[in-house]
């Protein structure tokens, strides 16, 4: 069951729903052309019974271009425009696919706070293995976890999370410096001892599981073994990938009780809603999300990573 503790979120719809509304009334009838890009508006207030308002607000009633910066400023601007002194995050619809650079631009320039879901993500990955490899009948103690990241913060942050469930755990994206600051503190920490391989594209076929950040891990992904379980929480595109399950690129939560007259946020949510949402407990399962498709997680094993024989 979900508990929200929310305060001050602005949920900003996009174009379509937008338009939807828009077109209510005598707007019905404007033709397209008179129909401005950008037009800020508040639409609803949305009141929780536990916590302050949601504010759902519509900014580009037209698709715009976030990459082009004559429209990420207007777009900007328009969020400006709805803005109240309680509202201190922000979370736009299908932000998922947009580059975290644009995002940080936002959060920047309006100085509210913007969710990526990694916190949400990497809180899950424990749930989500067990429950994978509890369908695949194997134990997961003896499985070894690839982690591809840069940024050593998250990289403590996963191997605290993972390291009670798995056996042996290497990290690939680390400078020396870290490297040697992250061995020490895991060792401390948690008893593991963390392995620094010199050359992963030799090894990459040993990994059964893999938890990737980084943008350019294509060909390192050619070289795994087919039914290996990857966690690609990157921004990067993939367009050699063949003959291997789809990369998980994010978690979905079915949350049923944001719903307002003819306009329904979505009920399956994103990692990245559910931090912006505050939510701290979820007991349904969870969706994997991969190549645009939602799969249980029961579905995904039985599609992507049972063997030929194995039930």
């Amino acid at each position: 069951m979900e508990r929200r503790v929310s305060i001050g979120l602005l949920y900003v719809v996009g174009d379509e729903k937008y338009l939807k509304h828009y077109r209510k009334g005598m707007a019905k009838f404007l033709p397209n052309f008179f129909i401005p890009k950008i037009r800020p508006r508040i639409i609803h207030n949305i009141k929780g019974e536990e916590t302050e308002d949601i504010i759902v607000a519509g900014i580009n009633i037209k698709p715009i271009d976030l990459n082009n910066s004559h429209d990420l400023d207007g777009y900007l601007q328009g969020i400006r425009e709805v803005l109240t002194e309680d509202i201190s995050r922000i979370y736009i619809e299908g932000q998922e696919k947009l580059n975290y650079k644009i995002l940080k631009y936002i959060e920047d320039n309006i100085n509210i706070k913007v969710f990526y879901g990694e916190d949400i993500k990497i809180k899950y990955l424990p749930y989500i293995m067990k429950k994978i490899y509890r369908v695949l009948k194997d134990n997961l103690e003896e499985k070894e976890v690839l982690i591809l990241d840069d940024n050593v913060n998250r990289v403590k942050k996963i191997i605290e999370a993972i390291s009670k469930y798995v056996g042996y755990i290497t990290v690939v994206g680390l400078d020396e410096q870290e490297q040697n600051q992250l061995y020490e503190y895991i060792l401390e920490e948690t008893g593991i001892s963390i392995f620094y391989p010199y050359n992963i594209e030799k090894i990459a076929g040993n990994y059964s599981i893999i938890i990737n950040f980084m943008d350019n891990a294509e060909l390192l992904f050619n070289r795994l073994k087919k039914h290996s379980l990857v966690f690609d929480f990157s921004q990067g595109e993939y367009e050699g990938l063949k003959n291997r399950p789809p990369l998980i690129r994010d978690f979905y939560f079915i949350f049923k009780n944001i719903k307002v007259e003819n306009l329904i946020v979505d009920t399956k949510i994103s990692s990245s809603l559910f931090e912006a949402l505050s939510l701290t407990q979820y007991s349904d399962d969870v969706l994997l999300y991969a190549e645009d498709i939602h799969y249980t997680i029961r579905s995904y094993v039985d599609n992507f990573m049972k063997f030929k024989g194995r039930f």
